[in-house]
């Protein structure tokens, strides 16, 4: 009986596929993306610690950080080496500028200062940034993109898994590919 429950057990386990990790999502209740969205997606690791994002960033993923859990966050991790270079999503706010210079702080992002903050729109929505370097240092970014929409874990995946697979061709243009993205502002006269 005990053979037949292993060989049950091995079989189980030969069958079931792996879902490999894309990101790691740091969220503190409630957070901007639902459970259920979440649950729906296996390849997005969902912790509560920062303890946990670094155990859990040990190799090649996209970082998603809660606009609410900011707090937990470590900036000088965020700045180091190999994690630098990972594709990087703040998910509440939708401005660039914002999201990685005034709530992230990472290292050599650069833009205007005295920027009334109260006068924008920063939610709904997503940053994502990937940086780019050697050595431990950051040369630039080679993706940096704002959207204004309401964050959707498949929206994120769409940008951030062609970032980690080095497939992702930038446009001149903004990329759109959330399922319902914002519409620019009409420039009709």
């Amino acid at each position: 009986m005990k053979y037949l429950i292993l060989l049950l057990l091995a079989l189980l386990a030969a069958s079931c596929t792996p879902t490999s990790v894309k990101a790691v999502y740091l969220v503190q209740n409630p957070g901007q993306l639902s459970s259920s969205d979440l649950q729906a997606h296996p390849e997005v690791v969902v912790v509560n610690t920062f303890s946990d994002l670094k155990q859990n960033a040990h190799t090649r993923v996209a970082l998603w950080i809660d606009k609410n859990a900011t707090v937990l966050i470590d900036g000088e991790w965020l700045d180091q080496a190999p994690q630098m270079y990972y594709p990087l999503v703040l998910v509440g706010y939708n401005d660039t500028l914002y999201a990685f210079k005034y709530v992230l702080h990472i290292c050599c992002f650069g833009g205007p200062a005295g920027i009334d903050w109260t006068t924008k729109v920063l939610e709904p929505g997503f940053s994502v940034i990937e940086r780019e370097g050697a050595n431990g240092l950051v040369s630039g970014a080679t993706f940096l993109q704002g959207y204004n929409q309401t964050p959707r874990v498949q929206d994120i995946l769409n940008i951030t898994n062609p970032l980690l697979e080095g497939t992702f061709k930038p446009a001149a243009t903004a990329i759109v590919t959330a399922s319902m993205p914002t519409q620019p502002p009409s420039t009709k006269p």
